[in-house]
């Protein structure tokens, strides 16, 4: 993971409060409406529902992508969601960006008074990350206190994928929509990240070799028909955990990788043959069967072999108590940055 912010330390009474930190809804009622201080980017090359995209304001870069061979222009309206494909599965093969048209669409929001913060793959994953980074120096080699100096770009590669991804950039739109700046942003991912746990199934085809870390398995040998594959967050590479002949169907025995993580479990499949093994292991051992959710295109371009998304993401609470300290921090530092001033930046 990179992120083009520099984030300061956590002082020892911020730490304290995580732990201590008590519980409150997400969406808090009677709430005075906020100021929207930052506009969170996307590549539409994601699995965002566009109903979710109009409501948290998120700008959605434009990405043109071949599709059963024919070209097509994916934008707010039509990202990689199974709702804009009917739940089909095309062939999908993504067209690389235009410097000039990522600048620009930066360049408007920050005309507007927002800053920005854009949500990538990893840049091993997606070399489109580069541009991103380098629209980011454009804009802000060029930016003077004058035109807007304290709006800021940030880049922030998240190490996820799938349902994984467009969970961790809901929930950050979610968070600027309610007017959390843009550090406290990054820290909110930065918690999520940690608090995420997804894993890949896959057969003998795994990822596309150049998203591969080249080191033999975690667990077990060479040989085996399944695989186990995890997204590391300092390479940005698939890492393959285990290789086996039963993989499938020990997931969520007691020694099992998905042991007791059933609670919150999103999953999506394009391997459906696999999906049934999972649900034979299940069975075997009186757990009831998974039902995939609709969705998983964004996997396909990754996993051309096919590949089943088990995803735990963070629940209500979780995410409701990272939020609650995260905002309570963030008004401290507004209060000392209005007593003291504020010195560098981002």
């Amino acid at each position: 993971m990179a992120v083009m912010v520099e984030a300061a330390e956590q002082s020892r009474s911020e730490q304290r409060a995580w732990q201590k930190a008590p519980l409150t809804p997400v969406h808090e009622a009677g709430v005075l409406p906020v100021q929207r201080r930052v506009v969170v980017a996307v590549d539409a090359s994601c699995e965002i529902d566009p109903a979710v995209i109009a409501k948290l304001g998120i700008l959605v870069l434009p990405r043109l992508v071949l599709a059963n061979g024919h070209m097509q222009m994916l934008d707010a309206t039509c990202t990689l969601h199974h709702a804009c494909w009917n739940g089909a599965l095309p062939q999908i093969a993504l067209k690389s960006y235009d410097l000039g048209t990522l600048v620009q669409h930066y360049e408007r929001t920050l005309a507007e008074g927002f800053s920005i913060l854009a949500l990538h793959l990893p840049e091993r994953l997606e070399p489109t990350t580069r541009l991103a980074l380098a629209a980011r120096s454009i804009l802000l080699a060029g930016q003077s206190r004058a035109s807007g100096g304290d709006r800021r770009i940030a880049v922030y590669e998240l190490a996820a994928v799938g349902q994984s991804f467009a969970f961790l950039v809901e929930a950050a739109a979610q968070g600027a929509s309610e007017g959390m700046a843009l550090h406290p942003l990054i820290t909110l991912l930065d918690r999520l990240q940690a608090a995420l746990h997804s894993v890949y199934l896959t057969g003998l085809r795994g990822p596309i070799e150049k998203v591969c870390h080249p080191g033999r398995p975690a667990a077990g040998g060479w040989l085996g028909n399944e695989q186990i594959w995890t997204l590391d967050r300092a390479d940005g590479l698939f890492h393959c955990q285990a290789r086996g002949w039963s993989l499938s169907q020990n997931l969520f025995s007691a020694e099992g990788v998905l042991a007791e993580k059933g609670d919150n479990l999103v999953l999506h499949s394009t391997h459906p043959r696999l999906l049934e093994r999972i649900n034979a292991g299940r069975a075997q051992h009186g757990l009831p069967p998974l039902s995939a959710e609709p969705g998983g295109l964004s996997l396909t371009t990754l996993f051309p072999g096919g590949c089943v998304e088990l995803a735990c993401l963070p629940d209500a609470t979780h995410l409701a108590r990272i939020r609650d300290v995260i905002r309570r921090i963030d008004r401290q530092s507004d209060q000392r940055g209005r007593a003291g001033g504020w010195k560098g930046g981002w």
